[in-house]
């Protein structure tokens, strides 16, 4: 039962239970006793319902309407905290079934050589032999004599180093053997007269020995420029080789 019923019950009861102030009644003989009775009832039973009707009134003024309290919210769940991503047990491994490459020192010269230019280069200082032996004797160590644009390009400055008096003569691969006039190295390619590494003698253009001189060296009296010569004199080699891998 609610405060405010359990309030108005005890006043009904309250009420009935005692004298209600009546108000005389104002009779002109005629009313039985009966009807004066019921008349004070009546009187009685009005008086009663404003008391409870004044009690209710009240009451309902004096109670200030108070919101119900909402239902607490409960704590939502927290997230539970997502797992943490563990390693993966399958993590990327090195290979085993990968090849690995063996390491490799870089290509180096043979021995007696000596790397210029990227050029593997022999110079037989303490050797004279003809343009014939001296291919002979580079072809015993692996090579030939020096040969190619760049190659003999590369020797003449190693030569120039080595013996910069200018007091040596060098055999190096070109020759005209095949085709006089037409001089080319022992790989093929032509050497072009125009060629800058044609040296002169006497004031005189190389190569100009004609059939006479049909092999090529680097002249130390004209700075280790290129001359033509008789393939008979006996000059020393300068030797060409390939790098040899580590």
């Amino acid at each position: 039962m609610g405060l405010a019923a359990a309030v108005l019950l005890l006043a009904a009861s309250a009420a009935v239970g005692r004298e209600l102030s009546v108000p005389p009644l104002r009779l002109d003989g005629n009313e039985s006793r009966t009807d004066v009775l019921l008349m004070r009832q009546e009187v009685r039973l009005e008086e009663m319902v404003m008391l409870l009707t004044d009690i209710r009134d009240t009451l309902v003024d004096q109670r200030s309407p108070t919101d119900e309290p909402s239902p607490t919210d409960e704590p939502s769940p927290t997230d539970e905290p997502s797992p943490t991503d563990e390693p993966s047990q399958h993590a990327d491994a090195p290979s085993t079934t990968a090849a690995t490459e063996t390491s490799k020192s870089p290509p180096t010269c043979p021995d007696k050589f000596q790397e210029v230019g990227g050029v593997c280069l022999h110079l037989a200082s303490s050797r004279q032999v003809s343009w014939e032996e001296a291919r002979l004797y580079c072809q015993r160590l692996g090579g030939d004599l020096v040969h190619g644009l760049w190659n003999a390009e590369v020797g003449q400055s190693f030569v120039r180093n080595t013996s910069p008096a200018g007091d040596s003569i060098v055999w190096v691969g070109g020759h005209d053997q095949g085709a006089e006039g037409r001089w080319a190295w022992l790989s093929g390619d032509p050497i072009p007269r125009s060629s800058t590494l044609w040296g002169s003698f006497l004031l005189m253009k190389q190569p100009s020995g004609g059939k006479r001189e049909n092999c090529a060296c680097f002249y130390g009296p004209d700075d280790y420029q290129l001359h033509d010569i008789p393939c008979n004199r006996e000059y020393e080699p300068l030797c060409q080789v390939e790098h040899r891998n580590g």
